[in-house]
């Protein structure tokens, strides 16, 4: 088995698939419905698809000019409709909907900027609770040539990491990512939103524990936290990181000669993520399935502590079952408040506040959602 099997064994092997228990007093419709949306009576019901209809991907190597980077290339794969596919307990209630599900990992943001002396690329990645890494946005500026122009043509994420903390084990994921490098390998590791706290820290042991580092002797304070600095002339490569959380803020040189990487911001939230320094266009409220969401979302003002705003909401009726059901659409009102921090540099809405204009049978009137930052750096 080749390097590049072995990491798509080792993504294989991950699995989100929970069970999702069904309250009593949620179900109000008849039993053969429910049996119906569950599609069996005794096997816990999964959200999500098997390990095979998860995520698929490419591995491909893009060599950049004055400087080569791994890059395993994901393809997105559209989740098939299951029976067991269940969110609603019954279509007109959406409290079927877990609240919080087990195996759901969250969603994670980051976004870089890539520049060099000529132009510069800014990119927001996301990865949601399925695993899956996509470019939310990208702009540009400037002349963009050699290394930064492949960047911008391909922004595909550098990888989505397997749920390993071991050291021997992520040294090795490194190594595989970039076998001429694998100081590059960890830091391109570092780069992918949704790597945890915890992996980032035993990386971040690895980076600075390598032959042919100039350490800085002590930690910079700044407004982010303490700051180590690490330079290795031998690869014309410079990296800061926060000591605290291992979460790396800039890279000179690991994307080409010349080119600065800096992490602008960086945060993980739980199921509804509501970003406050930029107005979302659509929300997800059902963990990543596509079930109950809103889009084409106007709001009124932004970046006050209470903002409102008009939506469409599109909701699973499951009839007769989830996988078979229609997505109902209807305009609601929405309202998002009480800001605070989450990551780095990033501030999201703390509530999220849904009124139907009428009363309608696929969902209450009037929901609230918490807004749960997973991780503070």
């Amino acid at each position: 088995m080749d390097s590049q099997d072995k990491i798509l064994e080792q993504l294989r092997s991950i699995n989100p698939v929970p069970s999702i228990e069904l309250s009593e007093e949620d179900i109000r419709v008849k039993q053969s419905t429910l049996n119906q949306i569950l599609a069996t009576d005794t096997t816990p019901s999964r959200r999500f698809a098997t390990t095979n209809q998860w995520l698929s991907m490419a591995a491909a190597v893009a060599v950049f000019a004055g400087g080569a980077a791994f890059v395993l290339n994901l393809t997105p794969v559209t989740q098939q409709g299951r029976e067991d596919s269940v969110v609603f307990a019954e279509p007109d209630s959406a409290h079927g909907l877990p609240d919080a599900v087990d195996d759901f990992k969250g969603v994670h943001y980051l976004t870089r900027e890539d520049a060099d002396s000529l132009g510069k690329v800014t990119t927001t990645v996301r990865a949601d609770g399925n695993g899956q890494v996509v470019v939310d946005e990208i702009q540009s500026s400037g002349s963009l040539k050699g290394a930064l122009k492949t960047y911008h043509e391909n922004p595909v994420p550098n990888m989505v990491v397997p749920e390993i903390t071991e050291p021997s084990e992520l040294a090795a994921l490194a190594a595989e990512i970039q076998p001429e490098s694998p100081t590059k390998g960890a830091l391109h590791l570092m780069l992918t939103p949704g790597v945890t706290k915890q992996q980032r820290q035993v990386l971040y042991e690895f980076l600075i524990q390598q032959e042919g580092n100039t350490v800085q002797k002590q930690p910079k304070d700044t407004e982010t936290g303490k700051v180590v600095s690490v330079t290795r002339e031998s690869e014309k490569l410079s990296f800061d990181i926060l000591a605290d959380s291992g979460q790396v803020i800039r890279v000179q040189g690991l994307m080409g000669e010349g080119i600065t990487t800096t992490v602008l911001k960086a945060g993980s939230f739980d199921c509804v993520a509501v970003d406050a320094t930029n107005p979302p266009a659509e929300i997800d409220l059902s963990c990543g399935d596509g079930n109950y969401r809103l889009d084409s979302i106007r709001w009124d003002s932004w970046g006050k502590e209470n903002v409102t705003g008009s939506a469409i909401a599109h909701v699973n009726d499951c009839t007769p079952s989830c996988a078979d059901g229609t997505i109902q659409e209807t305009d609601v009102s929405i309202a998002a408040r009480e800001i605070h921090s989450c990551g780095l540099n990033m501030k999201t809405y703390s509530i999220l506040d849904i009124s139907y204009p009428k009363p309608w049978r696929y969902a209450p009137q009037h929901e609230t959602f918490s807004v749960e930052c997973l991780e503070e750096y």
